[in-house]
């Protein structure tokens, strides 16, 4: 899951969200929601294992499953609405949303953990063609970028 989320993240170049000050400080802030779904998977996965190893604590399979697959959908939406939006590619813009809406409501599955691997997955392999264009931003483009900043 960890992999998937790095390698969505560094997918799509992000420089063009930096023209104007305002921008900026919305794109910055932004990643809060990032940074906090990032950082809740992290707490879904300590009470998955913790409810493989205890089945008698207080938390259902569904709460347990639904704590780990929520923070991965926000950050897939969030993830989107920052940055794979301006793509302008409607492919994405529908398979993406839709996509987090199946991570989400597969808490409510027999097999969660699979099934939200496997969305995490489709959306990377869907991103994977906006990819190319990160890899061809030249150093001049960048400073061009950061140039026209007030």
């Amino acid at each position: 899951m960890t992999a998937a989320m790095w390698w969505l993240y560094f997918s799509v170049a992000q420089h063009k969200a930096l023209i104007s000050t305002r921008s900026s400080f919305a794109f910055g802030y932004a990643h809060y929601v990032i940074f906090a779904s990032a950082g809740a998977i992290s707490v879904g996965i300590e009470v998955a294992v913790a409810r493989v190893e205890d089945r008698s604590s207080a938390l259902t399979d569904g709460r347990s499953a639904a704590i780990f697959t929520l923070p991965i959908a926000i950050f897939v939406l969030a993830f989107w609405a920052l940055a794979l939006r301006r793509s302008k590619r409607t492919v994405i813009d529908i398979a993406v949303p839709l996509s987090a809406v199946v991570i989400a409501v597969s808490a409510l599955t027999p097999a969660p953990y699979i099934i939200s691997a496997v969305g995490a997955v489709v959306v990377v392999l869907m991103t994977n063609p906006v990819r190319p264009h990160a890899q061809n931003v030249s150093p001049s483009e960048i400073s061009h970028v950061l140039r026209q900043r007030p």
